[in-house]
């Protein structure tokens, strides 16, 4: 959407929240955080006379079974930790993947079931489904996660697997960005952190 340039960012929020379903559910500085349900969940970062999207972040199993179980200092422990609140994207993975994680879980480390569900409530990680359609260029086993991504409008597809980096980045038509969990840090630091001026 192309925004007036005669419009504060006060008004721009007045005009999503009146017209477009979207209400304020943070502030923070200058900043106010935008939410609608309609048609989906999306978030909108509104400021100074612009408006920007929080970013829509999918994260594989192996980048959830990390952040549970890994060193507090690993970057899928720290990503899931900074975005959990929401403030600087949606976090989201699929049922598919869900299920993934808890065969491996039961399978591998029995006793880090338990740990499972809070983790997954306290994150605050939104669960969509993964359809059953194939993805075009993305091996079978992992076409309804990326599937579940796409269908989701997320940005950014973040796994700890070399093979589904490069097929999502060769896949044609995707929108999604495939990343690791540390270039998904570096991506959210370039995008938060003030510039450092020369």
């Amino acid at each position: 959407m192309k925004l007036p340039r005669d419009l504060s960012g006060r008004q721009v929020v007045q005009r999503l929240c009146r017209d477009w379903g979207y209400r304020a559910v943070n502030q923070q500085g200058s900043h106010i955080i935008l939410q609608t349900e309609e048609p989906g969940r999306h978030r909108a970062r509104a400021a100074q006379g612009f408006v920007t999207a929080v970013p829509r972040v999918f994260l594989d199993s192996n980048v959830l079974i990390s952040a549970l179980i890994g060193e507090a200092g690993s970057p899928p422990a720290v990503l899931v930790d900074w975005m959990g609140g929401g403030q600087l994207g949606v976090l989201l993975t699929g049922e598919c993947n869900l299920r993934e994680v808890e065969r491996n879980l039961s399978l591998k480390l029995p006793s880090a079931s338990p740990l499972w569900g809070r983790f997954l409530e306290r994150s605050g990680i939104e669960v969509v489904a993964c359809p059953k359609t194939p993805v075009r260029g993305i091996n079978a086993k992992d076409a309804p996660m990326v599937g579940a991504a796409l269908k989701a409008k997320c940005d950014y597809f973040v796994t700890g697997d070399k093979r589904l980096l490069t097929e999502i980045g060769k896949s044609r038509g995707s929108a999604l960005i495939p990343l690791a969990p540390r270039e998904m840090l570096e991506t959210l630091l370039q995008r938060h952190l003030p510039r450092q001026r020369p």
